[in-house]
C-alpha cells in the first residue's frame, strides 16, 4: 500500500486506488499539515515532496475535466450517487479538487501554483456538467474554489502527455482532442475488488478496458455502471460466459507481461491476458497490444486461444448514447438497426456521431473480421451491483455496441483495428481508404505497427528470455520488451521498458545502423559495437529513453564557404577594424563558428544554415563604422574649462545634461557618427546658451560708499531721490539672474545712484560757517575755499580726486555731497577678455553645428 515513484497509488495490497482511498490519503495528509503548520510539529521532512510529486504525476493526469477516472476508483464505481463521497467520477473528482486545494495551502510555491492551475482548469471545464459549489465537501473547499477562480494570477492549465503506471497497471494518454485510459492487471496487481457486497459485476473491469473521454461528460457518469453490459466492456477480449456475483475477485494473473513504453507523449501498452487461475472454469488467453499514436489508437490481438459454452468476444466499443444527435454509420451508410452481424473487410469503417461537436469517434478495421453492431437499451439499478450504498432509482440507457466474435472455440485468433477519437466521418473515410498505419507483425512473438504520418514505429516483444532475439523494422532485442520509437528530423527517439519488471538486462541493436548517440538515460550502456544494454533493475516498468541520429546528412556548404571567405576578406583588408566594437565581435564570432562548421564533416543542415546566417548578418553590418569623435573630444575639453559659478543658473541644467550625454557617447565603442555629431551639437548649443553673470563690481563699490553717507544735513527731496536710487541699486545687485546681456541695467543703476549721490543738496536751514571755515567752504584747509570737488592736499587747492579742476572746487560743488567711485583694477578686466574669447570660440562651433544640421 502507498505511493509509488511513477505516481501510482496502491491500497488493499494490490488495487489501483488513486480515486477513493488515495483521496482519503491526500485528505489526511492535508488536514494534518494544516493543523500542525507553524508549530513545533510542522512537517520539515523533505519527503513530504513525495506526496506533492504523486499529485503531479498521478492524480492530475488521471483527472478528466473534473472527473476522476473510473479505472482508479475501485469498488466505489458501484455506489449510488449521494450515498458516499466516492460514487460517480465527478463525485470522486470533487474530492480530489478539495484535497489538492488543501495541500496547495501548505505546499511550496512551485507545487502550490501547479495545483491551483489544475484546479482552475477542472472547474472551468466541468462548469455546466457538475455543480462543484453546490456539492462542495465543506466551507473551506467552497471558499478555496472561489478564491482560485477569482484570482487572475492563476492560469488554468491542462495536463497533456502519456503515463504508463507500471506500479498499478494503468495507462493514460491526454492530448488536445481526447483522453484515453487503459485498465489492466498482472501478477503484481489484482483484477478487481469486490467487498461489502460492492462491485458485484466488476469481473472484467481490469481486463484491458479502454476508456475514451472527450467533451461528452455524461459518458461514464451516473447510471453507466448499473446499465452497461458487464461482459462487453470496450477494449476487452473475454469469455462472455455468465458469472456469479463477485466471482474471481482479488486475483493476480499468472502473467507478468503487462505494461508499456512512452516518450511522454505517445507510446505503447500491452497485456498478456490469462484467465486460467480465476476459478471461473475458463481457459482463455490472449496477447493484447495498444499503440497510442498522434490521434490514433491501434489495437492488436494475437494468440487468442480458448473454449467456452458462450462466446469469446473482443469488444471494440460499448458507448453510452447520451444525446439525441447520436448516430451510427457503417462504410458511409446510416445504420439504425437494433443488431446486425457483418463480415468486415480490411478498410471497412464504422462511425459514431457523439454528443456535441468534436465528440465523434471513427473505427477502421485493418483486417477481415466477424463483427457485430448493436444499439442496445438496458435498464438497471445500483442495487444490482451494490448492496451497501444503494438507491432504488432505475436507470435506462442505450448503448452503441460493436465487437468481434471469435466464436466459442478459438486458437491463435487475431484482430486489428484503429480508433480515431475526434475524427469526423469524412476524416474516418479518408483514413480507411489511405491508412497511414501498417501492421508490421501481429503474432504470439511480436506485435508491431508503424505510422508513416508521424514517423512512429512501435512493438511489443513477447518471447521469454533465452529464446533468441527478435528483429523487426531495423530494431532487434534479445528479451521481452515494450518499444516505442519516433523518427523526426533525422533523430530517432527510442523508449524501451521491461513490462515484466524482472530487473533484466535488455540488449538492443539498431540493425540499420545510426550516425551517433545524441543522448541516453541513466542505466543505458552504449557498447563498442554500437548496440545498447538497458539495465532495468528497479525501473518498475518505467521507460528508458535513447536518442540517436539515424544518418549523416549530406549537406552542401557552398553558401557557408562564400560568406566565410567574404567575411575574412573584410578582416584582412582592415575594413572591420574601423567598425564599432560590437560588429567587430560579430565578425570574430561568426568567422570562428563558420570555420568550425566547415571542418565538421557531420554538421547538420541546420548547423550549416545557422553559421551562414551569422556570417551574412556580420557582412550586412559593414555600414556600422566607428565614429570620428575628434570634435566631440574638443568640445568636452572646452566644457571642462567652464566655471559655472560665473554663470547665471538658467541653462546650467541643460548644459550638464548635454555634457553627460556627450561623455556617454564618447565612451561608447558602438556609437555611430550620426549619434556622435548629435551629442557634439547638443553640447555646443548648451555651452552657447550659457550666460555670464553681469559685472556688478562698480555697483557694489558705489553702494558701499554711498551707504555710509550722513543724510541728516540734506534736503528731504534730494534724500528721497537718493534713497530710491540706492534701493533700486540694491535690487539690481541682489538679482542673480542678470547676465552680461543685462549689463546695461547694472550700468544704469550705477549712473542713477551716482547722480542721486551727486544731487544731494544741503538743507539751507542747517548750513553756515563754523569756527574753522567762516566762509562756508567744504572741508578745505584753504581759507579761500578752493578745495576742489573732493579734497585737496595742496595749498593752492588743486585736487587729485574726481571732482572739478583746481581753484573751482567751491563754486562747482556748491552745497552738494562729494562721492568717490572706484571702478576696479586690471584683474577682472583680463578675466572678461578671456571669457569673451571663449564665447567667440563657442559661437564659431555653434555656427558649424547649425550648418551641419
Amino acid at each position: 500500500d502507498g505511493l509509488y515513484a511513477d505516481g501510482s497509488v496502491i491500497q488493499h495490497t494490490k488495487h489501483a486506488y488513486t480515486g477513493s482511498y488515495g483521496n482519503e490519503l491526500l485528505k489526511g495528509v492535508g488536514r494534518i499539515q494544516s493543523i500542525i503548520a507553524g508549530t513545533s510539529f510542522d512537517i520539515t521532512d523533505e519527503r513530504i515532496n513525495n506526496v506533492y510529486e504523486t499529485v503531479i504525476n498521478g492524480y492530475i493526469p488521471l483527472m478528466h475535466k473534473g472527473q476522476m477516472m473510473s479505472m482508479v476508483n475501485g469498488r466505489s464505481i458501484s455506489r449510488a450517487p449521494g450515498t458516499n463521497p466516492f460514487t460517480t467520477e465527478f463525485a470522486a473528482g470533487s474530492e480530489t479538487i478539495s484535497n489538492i486545494m488543501l495541500l496547495a495551502s501548505g505546499a511550496p510555491e512551485e507545487y502550490s501554483s501547479a495545483f491551483k492551475s489544475a484546479v482552475k482548469y477542472w472547474l472551468e471545464e466541468s462548469d455546466g456538467a457538475y455543480d462543484f459549489y453546490g456539492n462542495a465537501r465543506d466551507f473551506d473547499a467552497l471558499l478555496g474554489a472561489k478564491e482560485i477562480m477569482n484570482d487572475d494570477s492563476v492560469t488554468a492549465e491542462k495536463y497533456e502527455g502519456m503515463k504508463v503506471y507500471g506500479s498499478m497497471d494503468r495507462v493514460v494518454q491526454v492530448n488536445e482532442d481526447y483522453t484515453a485510459g487503459l485498465a489492466m492487471y498482472s501478477s503484481r496487481i489484482y483484477n478487481y475488488e469486490f467487498g461489502n457486497t460492492e462491485n458485484k459485476k466488476g469481473w472484467h473491469t481490469g481486463d484491458g478496458v479502454l476508456y475514451i473521454y472527450n467533451n461528452d461528460l455524461k459518458q461514464y457518469g451516473e447510471g453507466y455502471w448499473p446499465t452497461v453490459d458487464p461482459y462487453r466492456l470496450p477494449g476487452t477480449t473475454v469469455d462472455t460466459k455468465e458469472l456469479t456475483d463477485g466471482s474471481g475477485y482479488n486475483k493476480t494473473s499468472p502473467q507478468s507481461w503487462v505494461g508499456g513504453a512512452t516518450d511522454g507523449t505517445n507510446g505503447t501498452a500491452a497485456m498478456y491476458y490469462n484467465t486460467t487461475n480465476l476459478g471461473q472454469d475458463m481457459d482463455l488467453k490472449a496477447q493484447k497490444s495498444w499503440f497510442f499514436l498522434d490521434g490514433k489508437i491501434v489495437a492488436l490481438g494475437a494468440g487468442i486461444t480458448g473454449t467456452t459454452d458462450a462466446a469469446i468476444e473482443t469488444t471494440v466499443e460499448n458507448r453510452m448514447m447520451t444525446g439525441d444527435d447520436n448516430a451510427i454509420s457503417y462504410n458511409g451508410e446510416a445504420w439504425d438497426k437494433t443488431e446486425e452481424e457483418k463480415q468486415a473487410k480490411a478498410g471497412d469503417y464504422a462511425f459514431f456521431k457523439g454528443t456535441g461537436e468534436g465528440n465523434d469517434i471513427g473505427y477502421v478495421y485493418l483486417d477481415d473480421a466477424d463483427i457485430y453492431l448493436a444499439q442496445e437499451t438496458r435498464s438497471g439499478k445500483y442495487t444490482d451491483i451494490n448492496e451497501y450504498f444503494v438507491s432504488d432509482k432505475e436507470y435506462t440507457n442505450t448503448y452503441f455496441k460493436m465487437g468481434i466474435n471469435h466464436g466459442d472455440s478459438v486458437e491463435n485468433g487475431t484482430y486489428s483495428y484503429v480508433l480515431l477519437p475526434g475524427s469526423t466521418e469524412e476524416e474516418t473515410a479518408a483514413f480507411a481508404e489511405n491508412s497511414t498505419v501498417e501492421v508490421v507483425r501481429n503474432d504470439v512473438d511480436v506485435q508491431a505497427v508503424k505510422d508513416t504520418q508521424s514517423g512512429a514505429f512501435a512493438m511489443n516483444v513477447w518471447p521469454t528470455e533465452g529464446t533468441g532475439s527478435e528483429s523487426v523494422n531495423g530494431i532487434a532485442v534479445d528479451a521481452s520488451a515494450s518499444i516505442y520509437t519516433q523518427t523526426k528530423d533525422g533523430v530517432m527517439t527510442i523508449a524501451i521498458s521491461d513490462p515484466k519488471q524482472k530487473d533484466v538486462q535488455i540488449g538492443l541493436t539498431l540493425t540499420d545502423g545510426y550516425a551517433e548517440v545524441v543522448s541516453a538515460d541513466e542505466g543505458v550502456t552504449v557498447n563498442e559495437n554500437g548496440s545498447f544494454t538497458i539495465d532495468t533493475t528497479d525501473s518498475a516498468g518505467a521507460s528508458h529513453i535513447i536518442k540517436v541520429k539515424t544518418s549523416v546528412e549530406s549537406v552542401s556548404k557552398k553558401t557557408l564557404e562564400y560568406f566565410l571567405n567574404e567575411a575574412k576578406g573584410y578582416v584582412e583588408d582592415g575594413t572591420v577594424s574601423g567598425l564599432v566594437d560590437s560588429v567587430q565581435k560579430m565578425f570574430t564570432d561568426a568567422i570562428a563558428k563558420g570555420e568550425a562548421v566547415m571542418a565538421d564533416e557531420g554538421a547538420t543542415r541546420e548547423e550549416v544554415l545557422d553559421a551562414a546566417k551569422d556570417l551574412m548578418l556580420a557582412v550586412h553590418a559593414l555600414n556600422m563604422k566607428a565614429a570620428d569623435k575628434t570634435d566631440l573630444e574638443m568640445a568636452l575639453e572646452l566644457a571642462e574649462m567652464i566655471d559655472l559659478n560665473k554663470y547665471v543658473e538658467a541653462g546650467q541644467a541643460e548644459f550638464l545634461a548635454a555634457k553627460e550625454a556627450a561623455e556617454t557617447v564618447l565612451a561608447d565603442g558602438d556609437a555611430m557618427q550620426e549619434e556622435t555629431d548629435q551629442a557634439w551639437g547638443d553640447l555646443v548649443e548648451a555651452m552657447e546658451a550659457l550666460r555670464l553673470k553681469a559685472d556688478k563690481s562698480v555697483l557694489q563699490d558705489l553702494i558701499s560708499q554711498t551707504a555710509e553717507l550722513d543724510l541728516s544735513g540734506y534736503t528731504e527731496e534730494s534724500v528721497n531721490v537718493f534713497r530710491a536710487a540706492l534701493a533700486a541699486a540694491n535690487s539690481i545687485l541682489a538679482d542673480e539672474t542678470l547676465s552680461v546681456d543685462d549689463q546695461a541695467k547694472v550700468d544704469e543703476a550705477v549712473s542713477a545712484l551716482q547722480a542721486a549721490a551727486d544731487g544731494l543738496e544741503k538743507d539751507p536751514g542747517s548750513q553756515g560757517g563754523d569756527a574753522e571755515n567762516p566762509d562756508g567752504g567744504e572741508d578745505g584747509e584753504n581759507p579761500d575755499g578752493n578745495t576742489g570737488a573732493v579734497s585737496g592736499d595742496d595749498a593752492d587747492g588743486s585736487g587729485s580726486g574726481n571732482g572739478a579742476d583746481s581753484g573751482n572746487g567751491g563754486s562747482e560743488n556748491g552745497g552738494k555731497a562729494p562721492v568717490a567711485v572706484q571702478t576696479g583694477d586690471a584683474s577682472p578686466i583680463m578675466l572678461y577678455v578671456f571669457l569673451a574669447a571663449g564665447a567667440a570660440v563657442i559661437a564659431v562651433l555653434a555656427g558649424r553645428f547649425r550648418k551641419v544640421k
